[in-house]
């Protein structure tokens, strides 16, 4: 039986056949900080995402998201509700290495800290911007590289934090 083949997308929303043998598992998780009719969002690769990303082998969801939150953001966070969950398939920037991905999104409450890229690892320098507060209705209308990020999952966790 011929091995399946799968399509991956890239950052510009171009498909790759891709085989599943060659596919990493990779679940990720990301948060959604509301402050002031705002929403602190990540650019990365030129377009906006929630602060957040791939969970380490031994961490748990809320200590990989207040981990990543803190790299990307310098902010420490408090982990509340789960908002949505999905799933992606992926070539990974500059590696394209395909991955097949979980996606969970929770909102977050700030505990401290203040914005800064100090924190940012070998592949954030250079592909990701400080993280800034975007107001409600610019959020909304903004891309995203995660095909699974949409305006659904804000105005859900804009509600949540009401």
């Amino acid at each position: 039986m011929p091995e399946k083949i799968i399509e991956c997308s890239d950052i510009h929303g171009e498909l790759h056949s891709v085989p599943v043998s060659k596919l990493s598992f990779r679940p990720s998780v990301y948060g959604i900080l509301i402050e002031d009719n705002q929403v602190l969002l990540s650019k990365q690769w030129g377009e906006y995402v929630f602060p957040g990303g791939g969970i380490d082998i031994g961490e748990t969801i809320e200590e990989a998201l207040q981990r990543e939150f803190w790299e990307e953001t310098g902010l420490s966070v408090e982990v509340g509700e789960i908002v949505t969950c999905g799933s992606a398939l992926f070539m990974l920037p500059l590696t394209n290495q395909p991955f097949h991905t979980i996606l969970l999104y929770y909102v977050v409450k700030r505990v401290s800290g203040r914005l800064s890229s100090d924190n940012f690892g070998d592949l954030e320098i250079g592909n990701v911007e400080m993280a800034e507060w975007i107001p409600f209705e610019q959020a909304l209308a903004v891309t995203s590289v995660n095909s699974v990020y949409s305006k659904d999952i804000l105005q859900k966790a804009i509600q949540m934090s009401t």
